[in-house]
């Protein structure tokens, strides 16, 4: 893009020109502060959550092999149904996996007392100490 280009985008969309410094994070007494819970609170809604979501990740990804490999069983052939209904429950079961990854991450973060940059408890930090992949979906 050239520059006059740029220029134009800026002209076009004045709301989106912002010079500020991103706000400071806050630390971790005052993120608590401002949730309006204590933190037995979240740690009790936070597990409550991330165990919904692991229940539905499990009853979205245990159909799919059986799905996959009934057709081979009983000698058929499989379906363009069944390879949709395939890609579907492993979609719904990836986005409930993320789901309990982010629900594990703000666990991790509360349980930590890590919750800015300067206390290390970034998605990085999080992912660089934990076995999240697996944890998430693992009742641990």
């Amino acid at each position: 893009m050239t520059s006059r280009n740029i220029e134009r985008m800026r002209d076009a969309f004045p709301e989106l020109i912002t010079d500020d410094k991103p706000p400071a994070s806050p630390d971790w007494e005052k993120a608590v502060a401002e949730s309006g819970c204590t933190p037995a609170q979240l740690d009790e809604g936070y597990v409550s959550q991330r165990r919904r979501w692991r229940v539905l990740f499990w009853l979205m990804a245990i159909p799919v092999p059986l799905a996959a490999l009934t057709p081979f069983i009983i000698g058929g052939s499989i379906s363009a149904h069944q390879i949709s209904t395939c890609v579907v429950l492993f979609s719904g079961a990836g986005v409930a996996w993320s789901k309990a990854l982010i629900v594990t991450y703000r666990l991790w973060q509360l349980r930590n007392r890590r919750v800015s940059l300067a206390e290390r408890g970034t998605f990085q930090h999080f992912m660089a100490e934990t076995h999240a992949v697996r944890d998430a979906i693992l009742g641990k």
